[in-house]
């Protein structure tokens, strides 16, 4: 009786013992998962949360909001109704989640209608909950006008190389006949040369509406150019004579208007070397008129 008396004594000391160093253990253990907590990220449950929302690209005009809305609650939640706003959005109806149980998750559906364009940042609130849901909302009209645009300019382009090429023949072709004895006076290409530059200029600054009217235009007036030097006619013998008569006439005026001038300028030299010899004389005399009358 008295050993087994011992032995419970020496196996209650050695289960004491084991208990003060599981303790420290534990104590330890905690202080170390207390210390790497305080250095870890918190997640935060809240009350709902948004599992699935779409569309995110949506066009100017209506759209229907489908919001999947999970209760993280471990009781159900009722009249679960989402409110949404945002630039350029407006709200004309909501389908609310009458009745959500715990940990369930449903969709909630809103109407609205997007007014503007771009890149759209929702704000979201359901219950206390607020979230943030961004959407693309593009402007059809807007893409419809530039791929328009775009098409537009492209066909200028195509036509303005042809008319640049036009151009050139008729430069060209105005010459041949100037050679040949045509009279191309009334051909004048400045005003052609000026509308091509506006439409290069209208391409490059892609004004696609201006580009094409100044195509047009510069195409009209290469037609009407065109059509005057196809109607031009040979220079006659009697203009021919004419044309000489006022060229010898203006060669001639010239000849005697360089004659006449130096005529001029002869005598005029000769009047100021005279005036100047006769002041230098009259200089020169001075002192002796001075020394006679003393």
């Amino acid at each position: 009786m008295k050993n087994q008396f011992i032995l419970f004594a020496i196996g209650l000391t050695i289960l004491l013992s084991l208990g003060i160093i599981s303790s420290e253990a534990n104590y330890s253990n905690g202080y170390d998962n207390s210390t790497n907590y305080s250095n870890e990220t918190q997640v935060i449950i809240t009350d709902v949360s948004i599992i699935n929302f779409f569309p995110k690209e949506n066009k100017i005009g209506d759209v229907q909001l489908n919001i999947q809305i999970q209760n993280n609650k471990d009781e159900k939640i009722s009249n679960v109704l989402p409110s949404v706003s945002g630039r350029g959005f407006s709200t004309y109806n909501v389908v609310s989640i009458d009745e959500l149980g715990a940990h369930e998750k449903d969709y909630a559906f809103v109407n609205g209608n997007f007014r503007e364009s771009g890149n759209v940042t929702l704000t979201i609130k359901i219950n206390k909950e607020t979230f943030y849901q961004n959407i693309t909302v593009a402007d059809v009209n807007a893409q419809a006008q530039e791929k328009n645009n775009k098409d537009l300019l492209a066909n200028t382009s195509s036509q303005l190389e042809i008319l640049k090429k036009d151009y050139s023949d008729l430069e060209s072709a105005i010459s041949t006949k100037k050679d040949e004895g045509y009279d191309v006076s009334k051909v004048n290409l400045d005003e052609l040369k000026k509308l091509l530059r506006n439409v290069q200029s209208d391409i490059l600054s892609e004004n696609a509406v201006q580009s094409k009217v100044d195509i047009n235009i510069a195409q009209d007036e290469y037609s009407y150019q065109k059509n005057l030097l196809n109607n031009a006619k040979p220079i006659s013998t009697v203009n021919k004579l004419k044309d000489y008569a006022i060229l010898f006439s203006s060669i001639a005026g010239a000849i005697v208007l360089f004659f006449t001038l130096s005529e001029l300028l002869k005598k005029k030299s000769v009047n100021v070397v005279t005036s100047v010899n006769f002041f230098r004389k009259k200089k020169e005399e001075e002192p002796a008129k001075k020394e006679k009358k003393k």
